[in-house]
This record gives C-alpha cells, sequence and structure tokens, in this order.
C-alpha cells in the first residue's frame, strides 16, 4: 500500500476546497448565468470527448434554465454520440418546440431518425431543413444518403452534387458522388469526380480503389 504524503493530502484538501468554493459561487449566479456557465462546459467536455461530463453539464444547464435551446440540442448530439437515440430525439424535438425554425436542429433530427431506421421521418426532417436553410450541406448528404439506399439514385446524385458545389473540398462527398454516378452509369462524370478525388486526397489509404475504378472507367470509355 502506498501511502499519501502530507504534501499529497494538503494538495487534495486545497482542490477540493477549491471545487466546494466553486461550486457555491456558481449557485449564486443568476439562473440564465448559471445557464450559460453549465452549457460552456457541457461544450468543453463534448469537445474533449468525455460525452458523460457533457449529458451531465447540460443537464444542469437545463435545471436552470428549461428553455435553453442550444442546451437541448447540445444535449441532444451528447447523446446521439453515446448512442441514446431516442432521448436524443426528445432533445431535438424540445428544442424545436422552443426554436422551430432551426434548420441545424431539424438536420439533426432526421439522423436521429435515420438511426432508429425511422426513414420517411428522417427525409422529412432534412426536407424542412433545406426549407429553412437551402445551402445546408448536411441535409443534403442525408438526404442523398437515404435516397441511395432506397435505390432513388436521381435523386441522390442531386443532392451529392448539390453538396459537393457547397463544399467542393470534403473527400468524403466527392467519393460518394464518384461511386453514385458510376452505379448510375455515368462513366464519365463519374470518372471526373473520382479523378477529383484523388486531386484532394492524393496519399489517401484507399487510392489503389480510386485508381482501380479510374482505370476501369477509361476503358469503358473507349470502347
Amino acid at each position: 500500500m502506498i501511502l499519501a504524503t502530507v504534501s499529497t493530502v494538503k494538495t487534495s484538501w486545497r482542490w477540493l476546497t477549491l471545487g466546494l468554493l466553486l461550486v457555491q459561487g456558481c449557485q449564486s449566479l443568476p439562473p440564465t448565468a448559471l445557464a450559460g456557465q453549465y452549457l460552456r462546459r457541457g461544450n468543453e467536455f463534448f469537445r474533449a470527448g468525455r460525452l458523460e461530463e457533457a449529458v451531465v453539464a447540460y443537464q444542469r444547464a437545463l435545471q436552470a434554465d428549461p428553455n435553453l435551446p442550444g442546451a437541448h440540442t447540445n444535449l441532444g448530439n451528447a447523446l446521439m454520440s453515446s448512442g441514446q437515440i431516442d432521448q436524443a430525439i426528445l432533445q431535438y424535438q424540445e428544442a424545436l418546440r422552443i426554436t422551430p425554425n432551426d434548420s441545424h436542429v431539424h438536420a439533426n433530427l432526421g439522423s436521429a431518425y435515420a438511426e432508429r431506421g425511422e426513414l420517411d421521418l428522417a427525409i422529412a426532417e432534412y426536407l424542412q431543413a433545406l426549407r429553412l436553410a437551402p445551402k445546408l450541406v448536411v441535409a443534403h448528404t442525408g438526404l442523398g444518403f437515404l435516397y441511395a439506399d432506397r435505390g432513388k439514385l436521381d435523386l441522390a446524385i442531386i443532392h451529392y452534387q448539390e453538396a459537393a458545389r457547397l463544399a467542393p473540398d470534403r473527400p468524403i462527398i466527392i467519393h460518394t458522388l464518384a461511386a453514385l454516378l458510376e452505379q448510375a452509369g455515368r462513366l464519365a462524370d463519374a470518372l471526373a469526380q473520382w479523378e477529383r478525388y484523388l486531386q484532394l486526397v492524393p496519399n489517401t489509404p484507399d487510392r489503389r480503389e480510386a485508381e482501380w475504378h479510374i482505370r476501369h472507367l477509361r476503358k469503358s470509355l473507349k470502347r
């Protein structure tokens, strides 16, 4: 057994005392200020990947101010990231009750419905997000993915093309667009996107795969 030294005990006591002072200080703040502090703390935990602590901080923010939409949204994000889809949906729905025209929350709710397999609801939320914010990339890619899953390649390609126009430097969008175009038989367009993909990420781990597609498409177009 390793015994704590006197200096360690004093240090531990000092930090415990400081923690109590911080808690007492927070409790004396007005509710909105207290909610803001917990919201910021939750965001810090979330960015650090400390999801359980983020959830607790967001919950405390909502205890101080139940109508803080950012806390509902971010709590939903933390719950989604930790696999608690049902609870995340409830938080997104509550955020939309407070701010019904938040396009990002509609998109997040769409993603949560998609995770739960409720694809019609997911599509409806993504479409609502785009009505509010036509340039929202995540809604275009979300719709594109769901339409592709349902075999509606033309619609999927339309949304991925728009996403690629809005975010031309995101390799994952270009990669998916190239694959969809190839699947749809649009070989020249697919070739252009595969080549664009390698221009964006020349050292990608799947370079061999992309090069195979490029060779295959060039041969097919020469026939």
